[in-house]
């Protein structure tokens, strides 16, 4: 194979690769502000809101399993919240009025009350060995790798969801979860500081 087709199929393949990143990002949804009054969802990429009030929808449906919210509204229609694309899933979840008659409040507790502490945000958040709140994947290994591993995702953690001047490392965690008692921080301020200038966040 010539020097020349092979820049070419190199540049082709960079090319998919960046296209491909593209649609994933313009599909992606995340939950914006939720309150009293009802939610919004968004996209990351493109200019596209979508207001939901809690009076306007008359049932609300979980799959535990699929991880999905199912709404249903006055005019015998509904959508579907996949947790897999959007992101803030469980803070809307946490939010959700009671008073639907589908909604299961004791299958969510159950749910809830299954998860375990995250060693990354601090959030009691880890389902299937996920954190829900970070994403973070929980390690497998010895204490010595894990230490070094949850120390650089806390690095990575506190350095994106810090302020650019105040770095609060007690802040609660993201979505709406409860923070473990027994949270360990493995960083100083001055450490996440260094991360953000070395990896140029600031």
């Amino acid at each position: 194979m010539g020097s020349m087709l092979r820049r070419v199929i190199f540049r082709l393949r960079r090319y998919r690769s960046k296209k491909n990143e593209q649609l994933a990002a313009s599909s992606q949804l995340f939950i914006g502000e939720v309150s009293s009054e009802g939610f919004t969802i968004e996209r990351l990429v493109g200019n596209y809101a979508r207001q939901y009030r809690w009076n306007d929808l008359t049932d609300v449906m979980i799959d535990i399993p699929k991880l999905t919210l199912t709404f249903f509204t006055f005019k015998d229609r509904s959508f579907v919240v996949p947790k897999a694309n959007h992101e803030g899933w469980y803070k809307l979840l946490h939010a959700i009025p009671e008073g639907y008659p589908s909604f299961d409040i004791k299958a969510i507790h159950n749910h809830l009350s299954q998860m375990t502490a995250c060693k990354v945000c601090g959030g009691m958040a880890v389902y299937e060995r996920v954190c829900r709140a970070c994403e973070t994947p929980v390690f497998s290994g010895d204490r010595q790798k894990a230490r070094l591993y949850y120390t650089q995702k806390q690095l990575e953690y506190f350095a994106q969801h810090a302020g650019l001047a105040y770095i609060d490392l007690f802040a609660d965690p993201l979505d709406g979860f409860s923070k473990s008692p027994d949270f360990e921080i493995l960083v100083t301020e001055e450490e996440v500081h260094a991360f953000r200038a070395q990896e140029n966040l600031t």
